[in-house]
């Protein structure tokens, strides 16, 4: 019996193993709603509609230290990243997918008890601002080190933007800056704590997140566009999306694509 069980188990089990595996990288630090944990996140419910749609590759997620997570692309070790910018991986040869996932803007946030009104955000030197440790700003010139803002600013740094939206509920500080997903997902998850915040009209910075492949990746940008288009078209990325207060993102192949003329160029990210 034991025998035409472990035959049985071979035979289910082959259509696993003969798939071609992407390996597929994510950073395991905090970024909700891509990223929320070992278990959680849009980019790893992403990951497993990928394989349920097709039989011919295995995408298998793994999270690195961010850190650790560039020096794998630039080893060449990982296939491929997922909600990520080109513009975070300059004088690599990556290509990627057509279909932008996430239009990222970067805004500031302050309690309403304090905020009025837009003006508010017109001077943040003044103010005590909390920010993610490693993160480029336009209003910091985009240098991300630590010392030299802190010499500049009255800066605290956390590790992620959920702290940051914590921090500024908790009145740790006067201005936090943020990304729009994470104020989504705070509106779906947490609609009491995202009314007390005013949120800035002025964009720090803008990104658009896609999937980046690279030279050693054993599927190529078209095929992933295409199983893009298809989870699009079942409405499956609808129902993904929607689940963390995101926007479908518009994956047909035949849609019109967002410009990516500001990759590179800090004078047209923000405004």
């Amino acid at each position: 019996m034991n025998k035409y069980l472990a035959s049985f188990l071979l035979l289910v089990s082959l259509p696993i193993y003969s798939r071609v595996m992407v390996e597929v990288g994510l950073p395991d630090t905090q970024q909700p709603p891509f990223f929320i944990d070992a278990s959680q996140g849009l980019a790893l419910d992403i990951t497993h509609a990928l394989n349920d749609i097709q039989q011919d590759y295995l995408f298998v997620s793994k999270l690195y230290p961010i850190k650790r997570l560039h020096s794998k692309v630039q080893g060449k070790i990982l296939h491929i990243v997922a909600f990520q910018d080109e513009i975070w991986f300059p004088g690599l040869p990556l290509r990627s997918s057509a279909c932008v996932l996430y239009e990222s803007k970067e805004r500031f946030i302050a309690l309403k008890t304090k905020a009025k009104d837009q003006t508010f955000f017109d001077s943040i030197t003044t103010k005590k601002i909390l920010a993610v440790a490693g993160f480029h700003y336009n209003f910091a010139n985009n240098i991300n080190d630590e010392e030299w803002l802190k010499g500049q600013f009255d800066i605290a740094f956390s590790s992620n933007q959920y702290v940051v939206i914590q921090g500024i509920l908790r009145g740790r500080g006067d201005i936090g800056i943020t990304s729009s997903a994470s104020l989504a997902y705070l509106a779906v998850t947490n609609p009491q704590a995202y009314n007390k915040l005013l949120i800035s009209e002025r964009v720090d910075r803008h990104n658009q997140r896609r999937y980046l492949l690279f030279q050693n990746s054993p599927i190529d940008s078209d095929k992933l566009d295409q199983l893009l288009a298809k989870l699009y078209r079942s409405g499956v990325l609808a129902t993904l999306f929607s689940k963390y207060g995101l926007p479908t993102p518009n994956c047909a192949l035949d849609a019109p694509r967002a410009s990516s003329d500001y990759l590179g160029n800090p004078l047209k990210q923000g405004t």
